[in-house]
């Protein structure tokens, strides 16, 4: 068997980001701009469909 996969090693500074990560509220803003962004990357790419018309719907459903 090779252990080569057993002799990687996660980057320290990586672990430190995934750390902070855990500990980090995020705020509605945030929140709302990864919703943009799932909706966005789940469409069709010939959909036609905007980021911003994207925001305008979310707005007017969450009633902003």
């Amino acid at each position: 068997m090779d252990n080569t996969f057993l002799l990687l090693k996660t980057a320290p500074d990586l672990l430190e980001k995934l750390k902070s990560a855990l500990t980090h509220r995020h705020s509605p803003e945030e929140i709302f701009k990864q919703r943009i962004s799932f909706i966005f990357g789940s469409m069709r790419q010939d959909s036609g469909v905007t980021k911003e018309r994207i925001r305008e719907v979310l707005r007017k459903h969450d009633g902003y």
